[in-house]
Formats: C-alpha cells, sequence, structure tokens
C-alpha cells in the first residue's frame, strides 16, 4: 500500500507542478495587465492634470482682464462725470460774454442825464442789442400777432370777440414767446380772436 500511496502522491505532485506554471504565467499576465491599466490611468491624470491649469490659467487671465476692463470703465464713467459738470458749470460763460455789454450800456442809460427820446433811443439800441446776443445762441421769438393759434407755441390768456379777424387768430401778445433751436422754451400768452 505505500507503493500506491507513493503513486498517488507522485500524480498528485505531477499535477500540481504543471499548474503552478500556468497559474503563475496567469497571474503575471494579470499583474501585467493591472500594469498597463494603472499605466493607462496615470497617463490620463496627468492629461487632466495638465488641461485643469491650463483652464485654470485661462481663468485667471480671463479674470484679469475683466478687472481691467472693469477699472477702465470706472474711471472713464468719473472722467465723463467730471467733464459734464465742467460743461454745465461753464456753459452760461458764452452767453454771459455776449450780456455783459447790454448790462454796460444798461448802467449807462441808468446814469445818464438824458432826455425822454434819447433815453428811449439807448434803451430800444439795448434791446436790440441783448436780442442780438440771445440770437446768436440760438434763441428766436415766436411771431403771434396775426397768427392762427397754436397750442404748442401760444398760450390763450384772454378771448376778445372779433368780426373782423377769422376765430382763433391771434390778436395780442401779452408776453412774447422763445424758442431754442427748434424747441419752444417758453410759449407766447395770447389774446385770441372768437366771433361774437
Amino acid at each position: 500500500m505505500k507503493q500506491e500511496e507513493l503513486n498517488q502522491e507522485s500524480l498528485a505532485k505531477d499535477d500540481t507542478q504543471p499548474e503552478a506554471p500556468a497559474e503563475a504565467q496567469a497571474a503575471a499576465g494579470d499583474t501585467e495587465a493591472l500594469r498597463a491599466e494603472v499605466a493607462r490611468l496615470q497617463a490620463e491624470l496627468e492629461a487632466r492634470t495638465a488641461e485643469l491649469e491650463s483652464s485654470r490659467a485661462e481663468a485667471r487671465e480671463n479674470f484679469e482682464r475683466w478687472a481691467r476692463s472693469q477699472a477702465d470703465f470706472d474711471n472713464f464713467r468719473r472722467r465723463s462725470r467730471q467733464e459734464r459738470e465742467e460743461v454745465t458749470r461753464f456753459a452760461a460763460e458764452g452767453l454771459l460774454l455776449d450780456l455783459l455789454p447790454v448790462l454796460d450800456n444798461l448802467e449807462r442809460a441808468m446814469n445818464a442825464d438824458a432826455q425822454a427820446e434819447t433815453w428811449k433811443q439807448g434803451v430800444e439800441m439795448t434791446v436790440r442789442q441783448l436780442l442780438a446776443a440771445l440770437q446768436s445762441h440760438g434763441l428766436s421769438p415766436i411771431e403771434a400777432l396775426g397768427q392762427p393759434f397754436d397750442p404748442n407755441l401760444h398760450e390763450a390768456v384772454m378771448q376778445l370777440d372779433s368780426d373782423e379777424h377769422d376765430e382763433g387768430t391771434v390778436l395780442g401778445e401779452v408776453r412774447r414767446g422763445y424758442r431754442l433751436g427748434d424747441r419752444v422754451i417758453r410759449p407766447s400768452l395770447v389774446q385770441v380772436s372768437r366771433r361774437g
């Protein structure tokens, strides 16, 4: 029986020995596959890391560009506000320089010992000078007398009965109206005709 046991052990050893190299080969193959997978994952990780760093650098650059643009815009807004304030402050300078000679003439007229007719002529001349100065800055009077009533240009303060004029004709001007360019800045206060 010992022989049989030895033979069986020998067969068992023969069976296990060939299996050991096959298992080792399979294990070695699995190890290689795992190493290849690890290498692939490391390469992918490095690529993704490089992509992430590139995206971060681009984001930083975009943020810095935005911050510079925001600062430039804030500076532009501040400069524009200062320029508007200056224009507003000095906008009337030209008009005032044109009106100063009119003021000078009025002061001279007040201080003059002149006859009534001479004084009247001086005041009329001063009024013409004042109108010329204002017209040079775009101001123009609104013609009202004899014109049809226009609510865009005139403001009726009184109606007068008249058989000689068409209804709605301006018969009198209580206060003259003015335009600045095409814009009415003060309508004429007028008396308007109506059928009596």
